[in-house]
């Protein structure tokens, strides 16, 4: 009777023993291929999205490169000529000054051998104040060739007397009318390099329409025309 009480308990022993090891199964071969694709595919994708964040954020910075660039280039034109603009009416000015199309004290004059001064009514209060002007907008070039009788030579249209400016009395036709648009010249931009450009322009001849080229150069770090081209002549 013992050894069947013992044989029972050992039987009982083997099936609470299976039973333990049936309550926690064990992963299939099939579930952990799932899990692997699974992961491998959540990888990849993860992947891909990062590629295609990077090259999304690589395009828009080459896009900012290239529209940055080119607003430089727009930029930079617009400055030539809204400077091309300023001189010219700088060049207007002193190509009436040179005609003696300036305001004068007629009744204020001085006989100079000769030849009637009066005093100039402007902001230029000696020569040397004349010849700044001319020099901060035109290249020696201009003014010895179309400009140098405002002070120079023998019979300079401006002279200083008792500290004072005064000017030839006379009255030539002097000046451009330029063609205007804003109140401003007309300007294109024909050619460009780095230290010099060249603009074209019309001015009002007498009621014809002419074309001038204007030269302008960097000369001691200032924009300043070097030449000008109209009429079959270059100054």
């Amino acid at each position: 009777m013992k050894k069947i009480l013992a044989m029972i308990g050992a039987v009982c022993l083997i099936l609470t023993a299976c039973s333990s090891v049936k309550n926690e199964p064990a992963e299939t071969t099939g579930e952990a291929e799932t899990s692997s694709v699974t992961e491998a595919e959540t990888t990849a994708s993860e992947s891909e999205q990062t590629e295609a964040e990077t090259s999304e954020t690589e395009a828009e910075e080459t896009t900012d490169v290239s529209s940055d660039v080119s607003d430089s280039e727009i930029s930079e034109e617009e400055d030539r000529i809204y400077t091309a603009k300023e001189l010219l009416g700088a060049l207007n000015y002193i190509d009436r000054i040179g005609g003696g199309n300036i305001t004068k004290d007629e009744e204020k004059t001085v006989d100079v051998d000769g030849r009637q001064f009066a005093k100039v009514l402007s902001e230029f209060a000696s020569t040397s104040d004349l010849d700044g002007y001319m020099h901060t907008n035109l290249t020696d070039n201009l003014i010895n060739s179309r400009y140098s009788g405002i002070l120079g030579g023998d019979e300079p249209y401006y002279t200083d007397i008792d500290g004072e400016l005064y000017g030839y009395v006379t009255a030539k036709g002097c000046g451009f009318n330029w063609i205007e648009e804003d109140n401003y010249p007309v300007v294109e931009l024909k050619d460009s390099a780095d230290d010099n450009y060249t603009i074209t322009t019309k001015f009002d001849d007498y009621g014809a329409e002419t074309e001038m080229e204007v030269k302008i150069v960097m000369d001691n770090g200032y924009w300043k025309i070097d030449s000008i081209s109209y009429g079959g002549n270059t100054y």
